[in-house]
């Protein structure tokens, strides 16, 4: 025990305290919580049955992709297809970094790179260009724009060191 000083109508008091029966209930309560975020936690490498959802994390799998072909992924998979961030790499070399949703690329922000080191940046719709920037490796030069069946639609190109190149409208 441990006498704690207190104010009680302007007077000092000393109380005894138990400092065993405190830790012990701080311990308790922070057991206590850890068993609740144990339980509530949902790991993404469990596998559920039944008509619960399956999500698993994974490295380097062979997937379906959106196509009909398959590529090689990384990250996590709900129900068999690629959910949340991930990385898919197609057989032919291509790359897709960003996000996935029920295994179709959509994302507001992702990088899609060819073997030949051309890249496009930017925002993916039902597994398409939407608006970002395509770089050409060789040339250097860029688009700016919107894309329509992932081919420029409406922007500009310009060259390896920015100057305008020419506009492009639907």
């Amino acid at each position: 025990n441990v006498d704690v000083p207190i104010k009680s109508k302007g007077k000092e008091i000393k109380k005894p305290v138990n400092l065993k029966r405190i830790l012990l209930i701080v311990c308790s309560f922070i057991v206590g919580i850890c068993i609740v975020l144990f339980i509530l936690n949902i790991r993404t490498d469990d596998k559920t049955v039944g008509d619960e959802v399956t999500t698993e994390m994974v490295t380097n799998k062979i997937v379906d992709a959106e196509d009909g072909s398959q590529c090689t992924y990384t990250g996590t998979l709900k129900d068999g297809k690629p959910e949340g961030e991930g990385t898919a790499t197609y057989k032919d070399g291509r790359c897709y970094k960003g996000n996935f949703s029920a295994g179709t690329r959509t994302a507001d922000k992702a990088v899609f790179t060819w073997p030949n080191g051309d890249k496009y940046e930017g925002s993916f719709i039902k597994n398409h260009f939407g608006s970002g920037k395509f770089t050409a490796k060789e040339s250097g030069s860029y688009f700016i724009g919107l894309f329509k069946d992932d081919k420029p639609h409406e922007g500009t190109w310009y060259d390896a060191k920015g100057n305008f190149l020419q506009s492009v409208k639907p």
